[in-house]
């Protein structure tokens, strides 16, 4: 089990890096009207719920607190995030 968890932990981090580079290459092309900025939002929350299920409660924490401070994501309320 602990295996599996890791390992999606590695696939959110290369999610991460992936969905970067596409907002790179979209904004180097001046394609800035096709960021999807649900898809960075679902990005960046798996990658904290990745780091919460390995235990990494710390950079689960700051990846959630990115998340709620960032005004990239209308999705977050600021006032609260629930997590389960």
């Amino acid at each position: 089990m602990v295996a599996i968890i890791h390992a999606g932990l590695e696939r959110a981090k290369e999610a991460g890096k992936r969905e970067r580079a596409v907002c790179k290459l979209r904004e180097r092309f001046g394609l800035l009207e096709q960021i999807n900025s649900d898809l960075t939002y679902a990005v960046a929350v798996n990658l904290a719920e990745a780091y919460h299920a390995a235990q990494l409660y710390s950079e689960a924490l700051n990846s959630f607190t990115q998340i709620v401070r960032s005004k990239q994501f209308p999705q977050v309320s600021n006032d609260v995030y629930c997590h389960h």
